[in-house]
């Protein structure tokens, strides 16, 4: 068993990627440098056609990082009225701001696309070239989140914080109104106006088949 080579770790084994199959080693450099390792299992002796599954990886670098939590801080401070300072060792209300924005950072990056969520601009924008929502984790088995008020139109990439927080991987993507379904429906009971979804792991599109926008 072999596996594919992760330019963004320089290495066939890289230490935050899981292995996902794929449909052949050609698949690996359609993904123009994102990471994916895989173990190859010839098409022949698949049992029957399978859809690829892929992650894409992406370090920050510490100007990416740290533009990244400044705007967390931003924020959070419009949000509290109070001037916060980041500190990882703590416990924060900051927290989640911060891993979010590395999370839209990330994915600005691996699709070439401007961050359309930053700022005050931003808030009535999506996340990433004005079509991309993305909701931000920081361990894996927590999955990807649809509230009221969310557009059911775009798609929603679903990346997890990984090593020392400035490596981002995204898992996977679904349209907003695939989330939002009766399958996933969360909450005391489905007549709850605090309602929210939930789609886990394992359940999302392969990075490799995120739409592109038209415009």
């Amino acid at each position: 068993m072999s596996y594919a080579y992760c330019k963004a770790h320089a290495s066939h084994f890289c230490p935050c990627c899981k292995p996902h199959l794929y449909r052949g080693e050609g698949d690996a450099e359609k993904i123009r440098g994102w990471a994916e390792i895989a173990p190859i299992v010839p098409i022949e002796q698949q049992a029957q056609p399978a859809s690829p599954i892929s992650i894409w990886v992406r370090k920050l670098t510490w100007a990416e990082a740290e533009e990244a939590t400044q705007e967390g801080l931003r924020r959070e401070s419009m949000s509290s009225g109070q001037h916060k300072v980041y500190d990882p060792g703590k416990q924060m209300s900051t927290y989640q701001d911060v891993i979010s924005c590395k999370g839209e950072k990330a994915v600005s990056l691996m699709t070439g696309l401007p961050w359309t969520g930053k700022g005050q601009q931003g808030l009535k924008r999506a996340d990433v070239g004005d079509f991309y929502e993305v909701r931000t984790v920081d361990e894996a088995w927590k999955g990807l989140i649809f509230r009221p008020g969310d557009d059911p139109n775009r798609p929603f990439v679903l990346t997890l914080i990984v090593a020392n927080g400035n490596d981002v991987q995204a898992m996977g993507w679904a349209w907003g109104g695939e989330v939002a379904s009766d399958e996933y429906l969360q909450g005391a009971s489905r007549m709850s106006s605090k309602k929210w979804w939930l789609m886990k792991p394992g359940q999302y599109h392969a990075m490799a088949s995120l739409p592109r926008p038209q415009h």
